[in-house]
C-alpha cells in the first residue's frame, strides 16, 4: 500500500518541523576534559550533530580567538560552563571514573555543575527538567554523600545510567533528546 501524495506531502513537512526544533533546542553536554575525555565528549556531541541536534559544550561559546583561547584560564572556564547551563534546554552530564594516572577528583566540575542547574532550578531560574546523568559503571556509589543524594532526590525526573564505553550512550543520548523535544514542544 503506498501512501497518498498528499500523506507524503503532510510527513515530509512535519519531518522538516521536527528538524527545525531539533536544530533550535540548544543541547548542552558536561564532562571532564581532562586528557583522552575531551575526545569522548566530542565523539557524543558529533554524533548528535548528525542526528541533526543542536548539541554543544562550554568550549563552543568561548568567542576568544587565537592562542589566547588555548591558555588556562579557570574564571573563563567557571564563566562558559554557566552560559553553557543557562543557555541549554537539554543537559547531558557525563560522569567517568578516574583511570590510572588520572586525578582523582575527575568529575568535580561536572559533580559542580550538576549541582549549580539544580540551584538555579530551585531559585527558579532555570529549568532542570530535562537532564540525563550518565555514569561510568562503577561510579554510582562511590562519589561522595552531595552528588549521591541529588541523584536519589531526582531518580523519578531525571535520567541516570551507566556506561563501560562512552558510545554506549550515543543512542539513548540521542532518544532522550528527541523525547525532550516532544515533551517541550508538545509534538
Amino acid at each position: 500500500m503506498s501512501l497518498s501524495e498528499e500523506s507524503v506531502s503532510y510527513y515530509s513537512e512535519r519531518k522538516t518541523q521536527f528538524d527545525r526544533l531539533k536544530k533550535g533546542t540548544p543541547v548542552g553536554i558536561f564532562g571532564s576534559f581532562y586528557g583522552s575525555r575531551k575526545r569522548d565528549l566530542l565523539s557524543l556531541k558529533k554524533f548528535l550533530l548528525r542526528s541533526g541536534y543542536n548539541a554543544r559544550i562550554s568550549e563552543d561559546l568561548d568567542t576568544r580567538t587565537g592562542t589566547v583561547r588555548g591558555n588556562p584560564d579557570p574564571v573563563r572556564d567557571r564563566m562558559l560552563s554557566d552560559e553553557l547551563i543557562t543557555k541549554s534546554d537539554i543537559h547531558l552530564f557525563i560522569l567517568v571514573r578516574a583511570k590510572e594516572g588520572e586525578p582523582d577528583n575527575l568529575i568535580q566540575s561536572v559533580s559542580m555543575e550538576i549541582e549549580h542547574l539544580h540551584t538555579l532550578s530551585e531559585c527558579g531560574q532555570k529549568s532542570e527538567r530535562y537532564v540525563a546523568v550518565y555514569a561510568e559503571t562503577g561510579l554510582l556509589g562511590t562519589m561522595g554523600g552531595v552528588c549521591e543524594g541529588l541523584l536519589a532526590i531526582k531518580e523519578d525526573d531525571w535520567v541516570v545510567g551507566e556506561f563501560d564505553d562512552i558510545e554506549e550512550i550515543f543512542r539513548p543520548a540521542r532518544q532522550f533528546c528527541l523525547n525532550c523535544i516532544q515533551d517541550i514542544y508538545h509534538w
